[in-house]
């Protein structure tokens, strides 16, 4: 006989119920268990018997001590996955309430990766390892239409023209823009290489009208200088890094992306003088109150930036 399949009986049945079934087993005696429970031990008796009535067969074989029936066995059995499921779902409230557990989907622009996002998500795992965490990389209007259609909770990136309504943006930082070559480049020969000089070589480009193009149109407007003949366009990340290692080419990146590549020795920086950066970089949510999960990961996410930017 399976106990979870039969009748009427186990819908009045509650937690309690195999709280104190449980007990009664692991006392031994109704009178012990009854001390445990705070209950009289007439009415443990009681309790008891309906109990067997409902079910329709004793569970215990009566004597000094308690001993299970081989029906008493099954429904031990049933009432320990009970509990155990119960005290399941108590842990998992308890850690999404406190922001240990759920969901973080985050969006991250293809010109943002850095290590902001990593390094978050990193931290955030050490205090939250129970959270479901999806990275999606695009382009800022389908992550804002993915975020307003809850399918995001977080967007990591710059903070772009006027904000839609029913998303909040946040300023984390002002991204500065550094130019970076391979670490044989020709002007990196130069102590103080010049827009000129730099416009002699083949450049390695943004699409026209994204931030990090019109940033450096506007810089070799700023020196006087004209655009280079040799411009690439290219938004890949893979890309971009195999040609700037492999050919004489000057890119733009952020400060804190460039910071990666010349930490782990794929490329250096170039010190050609900046007359201006690329703007706001921060985080856009849905809901002013997320979840903890979601508000947790913001968190971690602020207190990074706050490093950045002292940089």
């Amino acid at each position: 006989m399976d106990i979870r399949k039969s009748a009427s009986w186990t819908r009045r049945l509650k937690l309690r119920h195999l709280e104190i079934f449980s007990s009664l087993v692991v006392a031994g005696n109704q009178s012990a268990a009854a001390d445990k429970l705070n209950m009289t031990q007439p009415a443990l008796s009681k309790w008891l018997r309906e109990l067997e009535q409902d079910i329709g067969a004793q569970l215990f074989v009566r004597g000094k001590t308690l001993r299970l029936t081989s029906l008493g066995a099954e429904f031990l059995l049933f009432a320990e996955h009970v509990l155990g499921e119960a005290e399941n779902v108590s842990e998992v409230l308890q850690d999404m309430r406190a922001g240990r557990a759920g969901r973080v989907r985050i969006g991250v622009l293809h010109a943002v990766v850095s290590d902001l996002v990593p390094t978050a998500i990193l931290k955030f795992r050490e205090s939250a390892p129970k959270v479901r965490i999806t990275v999606v990389e695009n382009t800022l209007v389908p992550l804002l239409d993915a975020l307003l259609r809850r399918e995001l909770d977080v967007i990591i990136g710059r903070i772009q023209g006027a904000v839609l309504e029913g998303v909040n943006a946040e300023v984390l930082y002002d991204e500065q823009v550094v130019a970076v070559v391979r670490a044989s480049h020709p002007l990196r020969l130069s102590a103080r290489p010049s827009w000129a000089a730099a416009g002699k070589f083949p450049w390695l480009v943004a699409p026209p009208g994204t931030p990090m193009r019109t940033r450096m149109e506007s810089e070799f407007v700023n020196a006087g200088v004209p655009f280079p003949d040799e411009l690439l366009e290219s938004r890949s990340v893979i890309v971009n890094e195999t040609l700037l290692r492999n050919a004489d080419m000057i890119t733009l990146m952020s400060k804190n992306v460039a910071r990666y590549y010349t930490q782990h020795g794929v490329l250096t920086e170039l010190g050609l003088p900046m007359t201006g950066g690329l703007g706001p970089m921060g985080m856009y949510l849905a809901d002013e109150k997320p979840r903890p999960a979601v508000g947790r990961f913001a968190e971690i996410v602020r207190e990074i930036a706050q490093q950045y930017a002292s940089k």
